[in-house]
């Protein structure tokens, strides 16, 4: 394991921080190998594999302005991390039970990538979603329609990976203002290059025989020849095809969880301490409060929230299902008013 990191003071300190450098590779990983069933069990721990696990870590803080009747202090901080398995004991990505999803371990990829068929669009001409397929050359440069998987052809043959779970950096942003006996705290956080899938969203986009709710991306659907959309036509029948693929697991429910929160704003009031002893009651300290948590969030995720992730029975498959979401609440938006008080 390597980690160094540095401090750094500039111009008085009024520029101030740190930077860092992580790398430690983790051996024996304790994981879940799936056993054939005729043995009374999913599954079986065993200490295979390894993955590693490389960052930098940068932060800031800036005195913006600092004078007796106002101060605006800056923090910053953001990390680069780098996740990848270098081996997974020579199992195939399925002997890993990750519980349900498309997350699967896969070497050279970042443990729990997202694993499952790619869409290549629309037949323009029929409305028939079409599929990448894996070639004779091993590379996945075929475009087919759903009806070539009929004849006993598996679908899941053709996946792959599609998308890593871990952003490529994620941080945060906190401004600071106290003017006359007032405070303002701004927290702003945000993560860029995740990819969350969302387990559901094969019954909430066009899948109309499921009798669920439908998303807006249902209103791109393809609806006479010559329409380019990435939602097949709609039917009721789609299901009495054994070819259908329409209802399967792929990179159509697979979105960007990019996203920039308003994490949490407070503002304050403290009373003046000649205000306080002239009460003659004792008080050293009042202060009053508002603060708000999870106001407002910039995402393209069309989901409810890109932060939330599936609910999992045990920590070992919450480790392996990063980015996979199923019909997950997002988080409260909550409001709450306070006093402070020190005798």
């Amino acid at each position: 394991m390597l980690d160094v990191a540095a401090d750094y003071g500039l111009f008085n300190d009024r520029l101030s921080g740190s930077i860092g450098f992580f790398s430690r590779i983790s051996s024996d990983l304790l994981m879940p190998v799936s056993v054939p069933a005729s043995s009374g069990f999913r599954n079986i721990l065993q200490n295979v594999g390894s993955v590693l696990n490389q960052g930098v870590e940068f932060s800031l803080r800036s005195f913006n302005i600092s004078s007796d009747a106002f101060t605006w202090t800056t923090d910053f901080n953001i990390t680069f991390v780098r996740n990848e398995v270098l081996d997974a004991a020579g199992l195939a990505p399925d002997s890993f039970d990750p519980g349900p999803g498309e997350n699967r371990i896969i070497v050279g990829q970042p443990i729990g990538v997202i694993y499952t068929n790619k869409s290549a669009g629309v037949d323009p001409a029929t409305g028939d979603p079409l599929w990448f397929a894996k070639s004779s050359s091993g590379k996945f440069d075929t475009v087919v329609t759903e009806r070539y998987y009929t004849g006993g052809r598996q679908f899941f043959g053709d996946r792959q990976a599609v998308g890593s779970p871990y952003p490529l950096f994620y941080g945060g942003l906190t401004n600071t203002f106290n003017f006359k006996g007032f405070d303002l705290t701004v927290l702003l956080s945000y993560s860029y290059g995740n990819k969350v899938y969302d387990d559901a969203g094969k019954l909430l986009v066009g899948n109309m025989n499921q009798r669920w709710n439908q998303m807006r991306q249902t209103l791109n659907r393809w609806q006479k020849p010559g329409d380019i959309t990435n939602v097949p036509r709609l039917t009721l029948n789609s299901n009495s095809r054994a070819e259908d693929t329409r209802g399967r697991n792929s990179d159509l429910y697979v979105y960007d969880a990019s996203f920039l929160r308003v994490r949490n704003v407070v503002l304050g009031y403290s009373f003046p301490k000649e205000l306080l002893e002239s009460w003659g009651i004792g008080l050293t300290r009042l202060r009053l409060y508002v603060s708000g948590t999870n106001l407002f969030v910039f995402t393209p995720y069309p989901g409810w929230d890109p932060e939330v992730t599936r609910d999992n029975s045990n920590p070992r498959e919450q480790n392996l299902r990063q980015g996979s979401t199923f019909l997950h609440p997002p988080q409260a938006r909550t409001f709450l008013v306070g006093v402070n008080i020190d005798f």
